[in-house]
């Protein structure tokens, strides 16, 4: 879609970063506003929490099955039209949500599309990112990144909390799907970008580091513990306003942080902060599994938000190098495969958890396996920042 540039200017969009910035801010605060009380709503529906872990295990393996064709999507149409036409997907996930009856089917069709919708997103957004951004800014510029829509995310669940207690579920999914559709009038401003799957599959292949895979599967199930486990556990021992709250300190610890760390990975070294990051991350883990009252869980979601940013930071601004030296599109591919493996992996340990163990041995298990694999990531971490 072609702008002038006089209106660019004058909505303050002429730069690329600022713009997908904008779409962040808006696109998160979208989400956010449901995303943390998403195994709540399930619980109510009648659901066991073992159906809740279900739901995100089809979630994340449809996510994974989705890359190839939405990296082929993304060299055909344009990284900004390809998380565009995401946008038809994530609706019909949040109105799916809205509009269930409570039936096995109906879980499994939002599982399904909704994995769907955000790696599309992601396979456009995130080549879109390392295209737009500033090689010797990348640490400085991820902070920003992930500091913009955490920023959102910070007051998201608190007036979700609102809203969910004054009108209910089918309000707060009404209003995600009317913000979301305004979060992307920012991407149809700028240019648009497509290089990419250029590379035969072997060449590719012979050329990617082992180290970035493994990096990807570890870190991939931080964000099971952080969207899965923690909001799942609160569930069970919290109202509706403590998961709110919690949700937003834990957003409101990301978004002091990834300022932070990108400003000392540029300083100190990216292996200094991963460490400091992964080590203290999962103390913070292996605390949740101590959390009885919204208070200390308050406190617990604050220090995991802060500390895990130490290692999403580090992280992500070397993928943007190594995405930069190699096939954007083609390595945020084998990326998001990567991501949505290991949290498949995780979730199929949390599945055989809820089966075999009493519930709180099962929540027990999780937070370990999340503090196990937080530490995982400085060996392959170091290993792909190295490499």
């Amino acid at each position: 879609m072609n702008v002038p540039n006089s209106v660019i200017s004058k909505l303050g969009l002429g730069d690329e970063m600022r713009e997908i910035y904008i779409h962040r801010f808006m696109y998160q605060l979208s989400k956010k506003l449901v995303a943390i009380f998403i195994p709540l709503y399930i619980l109510d529906l009648g659901f066991s929490p073992l159906y809740v872990v279900g739901f995100f295990m089809a979630y994340f393996t449809s996510a994974m099955l989705s890359a190839f064709p939405s990296a082929v999507l993304s060299s055909r149409l344009g990284y900004k039209k390809t998380s565009l036409a995401s946008c038809p997907l994530v609706l019909s996930y949040y109105f799916i949500l809205r509009n269930m009856t409570g039936t096995t089917v109906e879980l499994l069709a939002a599982a399904l599309i909704g994995g769907t919708g955000v790696t599309v997103y992601w396979m456009g957004m995130n080549p879109e990112v390392a295209k737009s951004s500033h090689r010797d800014k990348d640490d400085e510029e991820a902070g920003i990144f992930f500091s913009i829509p955490s920023i959102s995310s910070v007051i998201a669940p608190v007036i979700g909390a609102g809203i969910l207690a004054v009108a209910g579920f089918e309000i707060l999914f009404t209003t995600t799907i009317g913000a979301i559709l305004l979060s992307f009038i920012p991407l149809a401003l700028t240019p648009e970008h497509r290089e990419g799957m250029n590379l035969k599959v072997r060449e590719f292949i012979s050329n990617y580091e082992l180290y970035d895979f493994l990096v990807f599967l570890t870190t991939g199930s931080s964000w099971v513990g952080q969207i899965v486990v923690w909001p799942l556990f609160l569930a069970t021992i919290l109202e509706s306003a403590g998961i709110g709250g919690s949700g937003a300190l834990l957003a409101l610890g990301g978004a002091v942080t990834s300022i932070i760390a990108g400003f000392m990975s540029e300083r100190i070294g990216r292996k200094n902060v991963l460490t400091f990051g992964a080590i203290t991350a999962a103390i913070t883990f292996l605390a949740m599994s101590m959390v009885t009252s919204p208070v200390t869980a308050f406190i617990v979601s604050t220090a995991n938000g802060f500390f895990l940013k130490f290692v999403n930071i580090p992280i992500y601004g070397t993928v943007m190098e190594h995405s930069e030296d190699s096939d954007l599109i083609e390595y945020h591919m084998i990326r998001e495969i990567g991501l949505n493996t290991g949290r498949i992996i995780s979730m199929g340990i949390l599945v055989a958890s809820f089966l075999l163990l009493p519930t709180e041995k099962a929540f027990l298990t999780g937070f370990i396996l999340m503090a196990a694999l937080s530490l995982l990531s400085v060996p392959v971490g170091w290993k792909m920042i190295d490499s």
